[in-house]
């Protein structure tokens, strides 16, 4: 059974696991007003939890934004587990992938079975979707999703972000946006390298 960790009073572990269970159905952090009104406190005691759970290292703090909270221990008190950052991926048409990658710390929760990594996306052909320019998704590393699932694939060496359906010798890459044209390619010339199971976003 995963516990508290000690080195919180009650209050401020009843802060942190709000914050948390709201980033986690959410899919970003609360605004100190509601932080306020999920406790049932007043601002300013919000914002002093905020800043004592930020001096023990649990959240990071963005001054003067609205979202500017960062999770960096979950209740728990155990380090959130870092992934790769591999590069961008165009949500509109492929883009080579990086071959640099930076450490981006993501909550435990979103995360599957096996190796993962985390791609940012550019362009907007995924917006019906939910994915907007800036997100970083995070990828479970596969290479046999089931027809209809989000995808990162590699054509002709270049990355891109899709849903995928199989069309006998051929691949269908949908877009989520009725604005765009699905691309159809051979199946041999698509390389999956994962599918979508998260989503980052900054504030």
């Amino acid at each position: 059974m995963k516990r508290l960790t000690t080195d919180l009073t009650p209050k401020q572990a009843r802060a942190l696991d709000f914050i948390s269970r709201w980033v986690q159905e959410q899919g970003y952090p609360p605004t100190f007003q509601e932080l306020a009104q999920g406790l049932d406190l007043t601002e300013k005691n919000a914002r002093d939890y905020v800043l004592i759970l930020e001096r023990k290292g649990y959240l990071r703090r963005q001054p003067n934004v609205a979202r500017g909270l960062t999770l960096l221990r979950p209740p728990t008190g155990e380090p959130l587990p870092e992934l790769p950052l591999v590069g961008r991926v165009m949500a509109g048409k492929p883009v080579e992938m990086f071959e640099h990658h930076e450490a981006i710390q993501v909550p435990p929760w979103l995360l599957r079975t096996g190796t993962h990594f985390v791609m940012e996306v550019q362009g907007d052909s995924m917006i019906d979707d939910g994915i907007r320019e800036g997100d970083r998704v995070i990828v479970q590393q596969q290479m046999t999703p089931n027809n209809g699932e989000m995808v990162v694939a590699v054509v002709h060496g270049e990355a891109t972000i899709k849903r995928l359906y199989r069309r006998g010798a051929m691949v269908e890459l949908r877009p989520a946006n009725a604005r765009m044209a699905p691309l159809l390619v051979e199946a041999r010339d698509v390389e999956v390298k994962g599918v979508v199971v998260g989503l980052i976003r900054k504030y």
